[in-house]
Protein backbone atom coordinates (compact mmCIF):
# COMPACT_ATOMS: atom_id res chain seq x y z
CA UNK A 1 0.00 0.00 0.00
CA UNK A 2 1.26 3.72 -1.47
CA UNK A 3 0.65 5.78 1.83
CA UNK A 4 0.37 9.79 0.83
CA UNK A 5 0.50 12.52 3.19
CA UNK A 6 -1.86 15.15 2.01
CA UNK A 7 -5.71 15.42 2.51
CA UNK A 8 -8.02 14.76 0.07
CA UNK A 9 -8.86 18.13 0.22
CA UNK A 10 -5.61 20.66 0.99
CA UNK A 11 -5.14 24.30 1.37
CA UNK A 12 -2.34 25.80 0.76
CA UNK A 13 -3.03 29.16 2.35
CA UNK A 14 -0.39 31.91 1.12
CA UNK A 15 2.09 30.04 -0.50
CA UNK A 16 2.48 29.03 -4.48
CA UNK A 17 3.76 25.57 -3.41
CA UNK A 18 2.62 22.21 -2.67
CA UNK A 19 4.93 19.90 -1.28
CA UNK A 20 4.05 16.10 -2.07
CA UNK A 21 5.08 13.51 0.40
CA UNK A 22 4.49 9.96 1.29
CA UNK A 23 6.22 5.85 1.74
CA UNK A 24 6.09 2.39 0.38
CA UNK A 25 7.01 -0.66 1.25
CA UNK A 26 10.14 -2.39 -0.27
CA UNK A 27 8.18 -4.91 -1.40
CA UNK A 28 6.31 -2.70 -3.92
CA UNK A 29 9.49 -1.16 -5.10
CA UNK A 30 10.63 -1.88 -8.73
CA UNK A 31 14.13 -0.28 -10.26
CA UNK A 32 11.71 0.99 -13.35
CA UNK A 33 9.03 2.55 -10.94
CA UNK A 34 7.83 6.23 -11.23
CA UNK A 35 5.30 8.17 -9.10
CA UNK A 36 4.21 11.22 -11.16
CA UNK A 37 2.23 14.09 -9.86
CA UNK A 38 0.17 15.48 -12.38
CA UNK A 39 -1.64 19.36 -12.13
CA UNK A 40 -2.95 20.83 -15.10
CA UNK A 41 0.02 20.70 -18.13
CA UNK A 42 2.92 19.97 -15.03
CA UNK A 43 3.95 16.41 -14.84
CA UNK A 44 6.48 16.30 -11.78
CA UNK A 45 8.39 13.09 -10.89
CA UNK A 46 8.77 12.52 -7.68
CA UNK A 47 12.22 11.42 -6.24
CA UNK A 48 12.25 7.88 -4.33
CA UNK A 49 15.15 7.46 -1.70
CA UNK A 50 15.20 4.27 0.52
CA UNK A 51 14.66 5.50 4.46
CA UNK A 52 15.42 2.16 6.29
CA UNK A 53 15.50 -1.95 4.71
CA UNK A 54 11.63 -2.49 4.29
CA UNK A 55 10.63 1.56 3.18
CA UNK A 56 11.10 3.29 0.49
CA UNK A 57 9.78 7.27 0.76
CA UNK A 58 9.54 9.69 -1.84
CA UNK A 59 8.96 13.53 -2.31
CA UNK A 60 8.12 16.45 -4.71
CA UNK A 61 7.50 20.18 -4.70
CA UNK A 62 4.38 21.35 -7.48
CA UNK A 63 4.36 24.89 -8.49
CA UNK A 64 0.02 26.17 -7.90
CA UNK A 65 -0.44 28.30 -10.55
CA UNK A 66 -4.61 27.82 -10.20
CA UNK A 67 -6.84 29.32 -7.14
CA UNK A 68 -8.37 25.81 -7.42
CA UNK A 69 -6.95 23.21 -8.98
CA UNK A 70 -7.49 19.19 -9.30
CA UNK A 71 -4.11 17.46 -8.61
CA UNK A 72 -3.13 13.49 -9.89
CA UNK A 73 -1.23 11.26 -7.96
CA UNK A 74 -0.25 8.17 -10.65
CA UNK A 75 2.43 4.97 -9.57
CA UNK A 76 3.99 3.87 -12.73
CA UNK A 77 4.89 0.24 -11.56
CA UNK A 78 7.48 -0.11 -14.72
CA UNK A 79 6.03 -3.43 -16.04
CA UNK A 80 3.46 -1.36 -18.17
CA UNK A 81 0.52 -0.55 -15.63
CA UNK A 82 -0.17 2.89 -14.51
CA UNK A 83 -2.55 3.51 -11.15
CA UNK A 84 -4.25 6.51 -10.11
CA UNK A 85 -3.50 6.11 -6.29
CA UNK A 86 -4.95 10.15 -4.71
CA UNK A 87 -6.71 12.42 -6.53
CA UNK A 88 -6.59 15.42 -4.54
CA UNK A 89 -8.58 19.32 -5.03
CA UNK A 90 -5.71 21.83 -4.30
CA UNK A 91 -6.87 25.27 -3.02
CA UNK A 92 -4.23 27.92 -2.83
CA UNK A 93 -5.03 31.29 -1.26
CA UNK A 94 -2.26 33.23 -2.84
CA UNK A 95 -1.24 36.43 -1.33
CA UNK A 96 -4.71 37.70 -2.26
CA UNK A 97 -7.54 37.42 0.55
CA UNK A 98 -10.09 36.39 -2.87
CA UNK A 99 -10.76 33.08 -3.79
CA UNK A 100 -12.99 33.40 -7.58
CA UNK A 101 -14.69 31.01 -9.00
CA UNK A 102 -16.29 32.86 -12.14
CA UNK A 103 -17.73 29.81 -13.39
CA UNK A 104 -20.35 29.41 -11.23
CA UNK A 105 -21.82 33.37 -11.77
CA UNK A 106 -24.81 33.90 -14.10
CA UNK A 107 -25.88 37.20 -15.06
CA UNK A 108 -29.53 36.15 -14.81
CA UNK A 109 -29.34 36.00 -11.20
CA UNK A 110 -29.50 38.56 -7.99
CA UNK A 111 -26.47 38.33 -5.75
CA UNK A 112 -26.52 37.23 -2.27
CA UNK A 113 -24.10 37.75 0.82
CA UNK A 114 -23.22 35.21 3.71
CA UNK A 115 -20.96 36.17 6.12
CA UNK A 116 -19.57 33.87 8.30
CA UNK A 117 -17.33 34.04 11.09
CA UNK A 118 -15.03 31.29 10.43
CA UNK A 119 -14.79 28.52 7.94
CA UNK A 120 -13.88 25.42 10.39
CA UNK A 121 -15.61 22.32 10.13
CA UNK A 122 -18.05 23.35 13.18
CA UNK A 123 -21.87 24.51 14.01
CA UNK A 124 -22.40 27.68 12.44
CA UNK A 125 -19.73 27.58 9.66
CA UNK A 126 -21.48 23.90 8.40
CA UNK A 127 -25.14 25.74 8.37
CA UNK A 128 -23.34 28.43 6.54
CA UNK A 129 -22.13 26.04 4.28
CA UNK A 130 -25.46 24.71 3.72
CA UNK A 131 -27.45 27.68 3.37
CA UNK A 132 -25.05 28.47 0.32
CA UNK A 133 -25.26 25.50 -1.08
CA UNK A 134 -29.53 26.16 -1.08
CA UNK A 135 -29.22 29.57 -1.99
CA UNK A 136 -27.31 28.98 -5.19
CA UNK A 137 -29.65 27.36 -6.76
CA UNK A 138 -31.15 31.00 -7.34
CA UNK A 139 -28.43 32.76 -6.72
CA UNK A 140 -24.80 34.14 -7.19
CA UNK A 141 -23.00 33.59 -3.84
CA UNK A 142 -20.72 35.67 -2.19
CA UNK A 143 -18.76 34.67 1.09
CA UNK A 144 -17.59 37.15 3.28
CA UNK A 145 -15.33 35.26 6.31
CA UNK A 146 -12.58 36.28 8.74
CA UNK A 147 -9.32 34.70 8.88
CA UNK A 148 -8.75 31.96 10.65
CA UNK A 149 -5.93 28.90 11.13
CA UNK A 150 -8.86 26.40 10.49
CA UNK A 151 -9.83 26.61 6.73
CA UNK A 152 -11.72 23.03 7.01
CA UNK A 153 -15.00 23.95 4.91
CA UNK A 154 -13.23 26.03 2.13
CA UNK A 155 -13.20 23.70 -0.32
CA UNK A 156 -16.67 23.47 0.39
CA UNK A 157 -17.81 26.91 -0.04
CA UNK A 158 -15.73 26.73 -3.26
CA UNK A 159 -18.17 25.21 -4.72
CA UNK A 160 -21.12 27.22 -4.30
CA UNK A 161 -19.16 30.34 -4.21
CA UNK A 162 -18.51 32.67 -7.01
CA UNK A 163 -16.07 34.15 -4.67
CA UNK A 164 -14.75 33.84 -1.09
CA UNK A 165 -13.41 36.94 0.43
CA UNK A 166 -11.04 36.10 3.16
CA UNK A 167 -10.23 38.68 6.20
CA UNK A 168 -12.63 41.24 7.93
CA UNK A 169 -10.07 43.06 7.66
CA UNK A 170 -10.36 43.73 4.27
CA UNK A 171 -13.94 45.40 4.58
CA UNK A 172 -13.21 48.57 2.56
CA UNK A 173 -12.17 46.51 -0.61
CA UNK A 174 -14.48 44.01 -0.20
CA UNK A 175 -17.42 46.58 0.25
CA UNK A 176 -15.95 48.29 -3.05
CA UNK A 177 -15.63 45.23 -5.26
CA UNK A 178 -19.06 43.68 -4.11
CA UNK A 179 -21.73 43.65 -7.35
CA UNK A 180 -25.03 44.86 -6.44
CA UNK A 181 -26.58 42.88 -3.59
CA UNK A 182 -30.58 41.60 -2.95
CA UNK A 183 -30.11 40.95 0.89
CA UNK A 184 -26.95 39.46 3.45
CA UNK A 185 -27.19 36.66 5.74
CA UNK A 186 -24.92 37.03 8.60
CA UNK A 187 -24.44 33.68 10.10
CA UNK A 188 -23.26 34.08 13.91
CA UNK A 189 -23.63 36.67 15.99
CA UNK A 190 -19.59 36.83 15.83
CA UNK A 191 -20.10 38.42 12.44
CA UNK A 192 -21.31 41.73 14.37
CA UNK A 193 -18.22 43.51 13.60
CA UNK A 194 -19.03 43.60 9.92
CA UNK A 195 -22.58 44.66 10.10
CA UNK A 196 -21.96 48.08 9.83
CA UNK A 197 -20.38 47.69 6.59
CA UNK A 198 -22.93 45.37 5.23
CA UNK A 199 -25.39 47.39 5.93
CA UNK A 200 -23.84 50.55 4.06
CA UNK A 201 -24.13 47.96 0.54
CA UNK A 202 -27.51 46.06 1.52
CA UNK A 203 -30.70 46.86 1.43
CA UNK A 204 -32.18 44.22 3.65
CA UNK A 205 -29.66 42.37 6.63
CA UNK A 206 -30.91 38.99 8.16
CA UNK A 207 -28.81 38.05 11.33
CA UNK A 208 -28.71 34.45 12.49
CA UNK A 209 -27.62 33.96 16.14
CA UNK A 210 -26.54 30.40 17.16
CA UNK A 211 -25.23 31.78 20.22
CA UNK A 212 -26.02 32.50 23.57
CA UNK A 213 -24.69 36.01 24.58
CA UNK A 214 -22.58 35.04 27.85
CA UNK A 215 -19.67 33.95 25.48
CA UNK A 216 -19.60 36.75 23.10
CA UNK A 217 -18.18 40.57 23.33
CA UNK A 218 -21.18 42.71 24.16
CA UNK A 219 -20.07 44.95 20.97
CA UNK A 220 -21.14 42.42 19.05
CA UNK A 221 -25.24 42.37 20.02
CA UNK A 222 -24.94 46.34 19.58
CA UNK A 223 -23.96 46.04 16.34
CA UNK A 224 -26.47 43.54 15.26
CA UNK A 225 -29.44 45.15 17.22
CA UNK A 226 -27.89 48.68 15.24
CA UNK A 227 -27.56 47.66 11.86
CA UNK A 228 -29.65 44.37 10.91
CA UNK A 229 -33.08 44.27 10.00
CA UNK A 230 -34.27 40.92 10.95
CA UNK A 231 -32.73 38.75 13.80
CA UNK A 232 -33.37 34.83 13.25
CA UNK A 233 -33.36 32.84 16.57
CA UNK A 234 -32.94 28.93 16.41
CA UNK A 235 -35.28 28.33 19.90
CA UNK A 236 -36.50 30.04 22.79
CA UNK A 237 -34.45 30.07 24.96
CA UNK A 238 -31.62 31.92 22.89
CA UNK A 239 -34.24 34.21 22.04
CA UNK A 240 -34.96 34.97 26.03
CA UNK A 241 -31.65 35.50 26.55
CA UNK A 242 -31.65 38.59 24.05
CA UNK A 243 -33.10 40.99 26.05
CA UNK A 244 -31.70 44.08 24.41
CA UNK A 245 -32.86 42.61 20.89
CA UNK A 246 -36.51 42.94 22.16
CA UNK A 247 -37.28 45.75 20.23
CA UNK A 248 -36.09 44.07 16.83
CA UNK A 249 -37.82 41.97 14.23
CA UNK A 250 -37.33 38.78 15.26
CA UNK A 251 -38.01 35.09 13.90
CA UNK A 252 -37.62 31.72 15.48
CA UNK A 253 -36.84 29.18 12.95
CA UNK A 254 -34.69 26.19 13.94
CA UNK A 255 -32.02 25.23 11.04
CA UNK A 256 -33.13 21.73 10.28
CA UNK A 257 -31.68 18.31 9.70
CA UNK A 258 -28.70 19.06 6.78
CA UNK A 259 -27.67 15.76 5.81
CA UNK A 260 -23.96 14.70 5.25
CA UNK A 261 -22.16 15.36 1.84
CA UNK A 262 -18.84 14.06 1.79
CA UNK A 263 -17.96 10.48 3.58
CA UNK A 264 -14.78 10.43 1.83
CA UNK A 265 -12.68 10.59 4.80
CA UNK A 266 -14.34 7.88 7.00
CA UNK A 267 -12.44 5.65 8.55
CA UNK A 268 -13.78 2.32 9.15
CA UNK A 269 -11.40 1.38 11.72
CA UNK A 270 -13.12 3.79 14.17
CA UNK A 271 -16.31 1.68 14.39
CA UNK A 272 -14.22 -1.64 14.42
CA UNK A 273 -12.69 -0.88 18.04
CA UNK A 274 -16.26 -0.68 19.69
CA UNK A 275 -17.73 -3.16 17.07
CA UNK A 276 -18.92 -5.24 19.58
CA UNK A 277 -20.60 -2.61 22.35
CA UNK A 278 -23.01 -0.29 22.75
CA UNK A 279 -22.18 3.01 22.25
CA UNK A 280 -23.03 6.17 24.20
CA UNK A 281 -22.14 9.36 21.41
CA UNK A 282 -21.32 12.62 22.25
CA UNK A 283 -19.59 15.12 19.77
CA UNK A 284 -18.43 18.35 19.95
CA UNK A 285 -15.25 20.50 20.12
CA UNK A 286 -13.05 19.57 23.13
CA UNK A 287 -14.18 22.89 25.59
CA UNK A 288 -15.77 23.41 28.58
CA UNK A 289 -18.70 24.88 27.12
CA UNK A 290 -19.35 21.35 25.34
CA UNK A 291 -18.95 19.64 28.71
CA UNK A 292 -15.94 17.19 27.90
CA UNK A 293 -15.61 16.77 31.48
CA UNK A 294 -18.77 16.25 32.15
CA UNK A 295 -18.82 13.48 29.76
CA UNK A 296 -15.70 11.72 31.20
CA UNK A 297 -17.80 12.08 34.99
CA UNK A 298 -20.54 10.70 33.90
CA UNK A 299 -18.73 7.53 31.89
CA UNK A 300 -16.68 7.04 35.53
CA UNK A 301 -20.49 7.41 36.98
CA UNK A 302 -21.68 4.87 34.82
CA UNK A 303 -18.56 2.94 35.18
CA UNK A 304 -19.28 2.53 38.77
CA UNK A 305 -22.77 2.10 39.19
CA UNK A 306 -23.05 -0.77 36.80
CA UNK A 307 -20.04 -2.37 35.53
CA UNK A 308 -20.45 -3.45 32.36
CA UNK A 309 -17.61 -4.03 29.62
CA UNK A 310 -19.78 -3.89 26.67
CA UNK A 311 -20.58 -0.21 27.07
CA UNK A 312 -18.40 2.38 25.15
CA UNK A 313 -18.63 6.40 26.02
CA UNK A 314 -17.53 7.63 22.21
CA UNK A 315 -16.50 11.35 21.86
CA UNK A 316 -16.23 12.68 18.53
CA UNK A 317 -14.37 16.29 18.10
CA UNK A 318 -10.48 18.02 18.12
CA UNK A 319 -9.81 19.81 21.19
CA UNK A 320 -10.16 23.52 21.14
CA UNK A 321 -6.89 25.06 20.57
CA UNK A 322 -7.64 28.33 22.74
CA UNK A 323 -8.58 26.25 25.62
CA UNK A 324 -5.61 24.43 26.05
CA UNK A 325 -5.88 24.67 30.25
CA UNK A 326 -8.97 22.96 30.09
CA UNK A 327 -7.70 20.22 27.44
CA UNK A 328 -4.63 19.65 29.76
CA UNK A 329 -6.98 19.41 32.99
CA UNK A 330 -9.10 17.00 31.47
CA UNK A 331 -6.48 14.14 30.01
CA UNK A 332 -4.79 14.25 33.70
CA UNK A 333 -8.38 14.11 35.41
CA UNK A 334 -9.09 11.00 33.26
CA UNK A 335 -5.52 9.35 33.79
CA UNK A 336 -5.60 9.74 37.60
CA UNK A 337 -9.28 8.44 37.85
CA UNK A 338 -8.73 4.84 35.21
CA UNK A 339 -11.47 5.65 33.09
CA UNK A 340 -11.29 2.64 30.74
CA UNK A 341 -15.05 2.58 28.70
CA UNK A 342 -14.34 5.90 26.97
CA UNK A 343 -13.10 6.19 23.07
CA UNK A 344 -12.21 9.28 21.13
CA UNK A 345 -12.16 9.82 17.59
CA UNK A 346 -10.95 12.73 15.46
CA UNK A 347 -13.62 15.16 14.04
CA UNK A 348 -15.67 13.94 10.94
CA UNK A 349 -17.11 15.85 8.29
CA UNK A 350 -20.04 12.85 8.50
CA UNK A 351 -21.47 11.02 11.43
CA UNK A 352 -24.01 9.06 9.80
CA UNK A 353 -22.30 5.61 10.72
CA UNK A 354 -21.22 6.66 14.16
CA UNK A 355 -24.79 7.18 14.49
CA UNK A 356 -26.43 4.54 12.88
CA UNK A 357 -23.69 2.82 15.74
CA UNK A 358 -25.11 4.60 18.26
CA UNK A 359 -27.46 3.38 21.06
CA UNK A 360 -27.77 6.34 23.07
CA UNK A 361 -26.94 10.54 22.05
CA UNK A 362 -25.35 12.14 25.13
CA UNK A 363 -25.98 15.71 24.89
CA UNK A 364 -23.91 17.13 27.92
CA UNK A 365 -23.14 20.47 26.79
CA UNK A 366 -23.63 23.17 29.24
CA UNK A 367 -25.36 25.64 27.29
CA UNK A 368 -25.86 24.43 23.11
CA UNK A 369 -27.96 26.92 21.59
CA UNK A 370 -29.43 24.87 18.77
CA UNK A 371 -26.79 22.34 18.11
CA UNK A 372 -26.74 20.72 15.01
CA UNK A 373 -25.62 16.80 16.59
CA UNK A 374 -28.87 16.58 17.94
CA UNK A 375 -30.86 17.39 14.90
CA UNK A 376 -29.17 14.61 13.31
CA UNK A 377 -29.20 11.86 16.46
CA UNK A 378 -32.76 12.67 16.11
CA UNK A 379 -33.15 11.89 12.18
CA UNK A 380 -31.07 8.40 12.75
CA UNK A 381 -33.30 7.35 15.36
CA UNK A 382 -31.23 7.60 18.02
CA UNK A 383 -32.66 8.18 21.68
CA UNK A 384 -31.02 11.23 23.72
CA UNK A 385 -30.39 12.30 27.06
CA UNK A 386 -29.89 15.84 27.09
CA UNK A 387 -30.00 18.60 30.63
CA UNK A 388 -32.43 20.89 31.55
CA UNK A 389 -31.94 24.41 30.55
CA UNK A 390 -28.57 23.43 28.49
CA UNK A 391 -29.83 23.01 25.42
CA UNK A 392 -31.96 24.85 23.25
CA UNK A 393 -33.57 21.71 21.75
CA UNK A 394 -35.44 21.27 24.67
CA UNK A 395 -38.31 22.82 22.71
CA UNK A 396 -38.45 20.15 20.20
CA UNK A 397 -39.31 17.37 23.04
CA UNK A 398 -42.45 19.33 23.96
CA UNK A 399 -44.04 18.46 20.66
CA UNK A 400 -41.95 14.47 21.05
CA UNK A 401 -41.67 14.62 24.68
CA UNK A 402 -40.97 11.07 24.52
CA UNK A 403 -38.03 11.61 22.26
CA UNK A 404 -35.06 12.62 24.82
CA UNK A 405 -34.76 12.12 28.72
CA UNK A 406 -33.98 15.38 30.28
CA UNK A 407 -32.45 15.43 33.31
CA UNK A 408 -31.65 18.15 35.76
CA UNK A 409 -28.92 20.34 35.11
CA UNK A 410 -25.00 18.87 34.87
CA UNK A 411 -26.47 15.76 37.47
CA UNK A 412 -24.32 13.02 36.06
CA UNK A 413 -25.59 10.67 38.28
CA UNK A 414 -29.51 10.85 36.89
CA UNK A 415 -27.91 11.47 33.58
CA UNK A 416 -26.20 7.56 33.99
CA UNK A 417 -29.35 6.53 35.80
CA UNK A 418 -31.13 7.11 32.27
CA UNK A 419 -28.65 6.12 29.91
CA UNK A 420 -28.49 2.87 31.49
CA UNK A 421 -32.46 2.72 31.54
CA UNK A 422 -32.35 2.85 27.52
CA UNK A 423 -29.83 0.59 27.26
CA UNK A 424 -31.81 -2.01 29.12
CA UNK A 425 -34.82 -1.61 26.77
CA UNK A 426 -34.02 -2.07 22.87
CA UNK A 427 -38.06 -2.05 22.12
CA UNK A 428 -38.11 1.49 23.71
CA UNK A 429 -34.86 2.90 22.29
CA UNK A 430 -36.49 1.66 18.25
CA UNK A 431 -39.84 3.58 19.61
CA UNK A 432 -38.40 6.49 20.54
CA UNK A 433 -35.52 6.78 17.28
CA UNK A 434 -38.83 6.25 15.41
CA UNK A 435 -40.64 9.19 17.20
CA UNK A 436 -37.57 11.11 16.87
CA UNK A 437 -37.29 10.99 12.63
CA UNK A 438 -40.56 11.24 11.97
CA UNK A 439 -40.30 15.23 13.77
CA UNK A 440 -37.68 16.05 12.07
CA UNK A 441 -38.88 14.95 8.57
CA UNK A 442 -42.40 16.68 9.31
CA UNK A 443 -40.66 20.02 11.25
CA UNK A 444 -37.45 19.86 10.47
CA UNK A 445 -36.49 19.99 6.93
CA UNK A 446 -33.67 22.62 5.95
CA UNK A 447 -34.99 23.41 2.31
CA UNK A 448 -38.32 24.53 4.32
CA UNK A 449 -35.56 26.81 6.86
CA UNK A 450 -33.29 28.05 3.80
CA UNK A 451 -36.67 29.41 1.98
CA UNK A 452 -38.37 30.91 4.85
CA UNK A 453 -35.13 33.15 5.41
CA UNK A 454 -35.89 34.17 1.45
CA UNK A 455 -39.37 35.22 2.08
CA UNK A 456 -38.00 36.66 5.03
CA UNK A 457 -35.73 38.56 2.91
CA UNK A 458 -38.32 39.20 -0.06
CA UNK A 459 -40.83 40.53 2.79
CA UNK A 460 -42.93 37.66 1.80
CA UNK A 461 -42.92 36.38 5.74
Amino acid sequence: MININIPRFCIVSFKPVLKISGNFSQEMYNKNMEIKVKLAKQTIHCNISRQTVDLYSFSARVNLRKKISLLKIRLDTGQGKSLTVRRVIVIHLGKSYLLQNRDLYAKHKKNVLVVCHEISLTGAPIIGKNIARELSKDYNIFLWADVVKDYGLVADFAKYCCEVLIGFHHFQRIVKELPKLEFAILNSLLTGTVTPHVKKICPKVIALIHEFPYFCPQQMVCHIKDDADVVVFPSTQVKNSYNNLAQKKTFLLSQGFMGFEDNSDFDPSYLQIFEDKKVVLSCGTICSRKGYDIFLQTAKKYQSMYKEDDVAFVWIGKKDLHDGEYNLWQEVYRELVDINNIYMVPEQKNLESFFSKASVFYMCSRLDPCPNVVIEAMYYKTPIVLFDKGCGCVDFFTSVPQGAKIVPFLDVSIAAQEIHSLLQDPKLCQNIGEANREYVIENLNFRNYVQNLKSIANNNE
